[in-house]
């Protein structure tokens, strides 16, 4: 199911409601090894929060949606896609999620951009130790949520892509 925005030119938002349960952890094998998780420091402009986020029509969808994500209101759409133009507001919503859920909740969050991403990415597969990149993949899969600004840096990277969506 898609719940999405029809409007055009504007900071919109799509959910996406999975038919089956892609975090069922029965899908993946687990570690033979135990390994240590790395702790990621999630960093945010605490300037960005809903509060001070211009609400138009060009983008009210968007901010309504993102607010109820921030809250646990919308338990059964995931994952949340926030795409526009540049400079209409995704990562002032991204980051106003993530602070929301930070301060209020104790769910680990992690935010980082695509880049960033894909910058661990390779040093884990490149590190000599198969526990860096199993510790890599533990580390994002421990995570409550996942946030990843500017995803579509993304595209075009093969094993980047299939390592991020399964």
């Amino acid at each position: 199911e898609v719940i999405k925005s029809d409007s055009t030119d504007s900071l919109t938002a799509e959910l996406f409601a999975p038919t089956k349960n892609i975090f069922d952890e029965s899908l993946y094998t687990s570690p033979v090894k135990e390994v240590e998780i790395p702790v990621f420091s999630t960093k945010t402009d605490a300037n960005y929060t809903f509060d001070n986020f211009i609400v138009g029509d060009s983008n009210e969808f968007a901010y309504a949606v993102a607010k109820r994500v921030a809250e646990g209101k919308i338990h059964s759409c995931n994952p949340l896609f926030l795409y526009s133009s540049v400079g209409l507001g995704k990562t002032h919503l991204m980051q106003a999620i993530a602070n929301f859920v930070m301060k209020n909740t104790n769910k680990q969050v992690i935010y980082l951009t695509a880049e960033k991403y894909l910058n661990l990415f390779v040093k884990a597969i490149s590190a000599k130790d198969s526990n860096k990149s199993l510790a890599f993949k533990e580390m994002f899969r421990s995570a409550d949520i996942l946030m990843i600004d500017d995803i579509q840096f993304l595209i075009g990277k093969k094993m980047t892509m299939e390592e991020f969506l399964f």
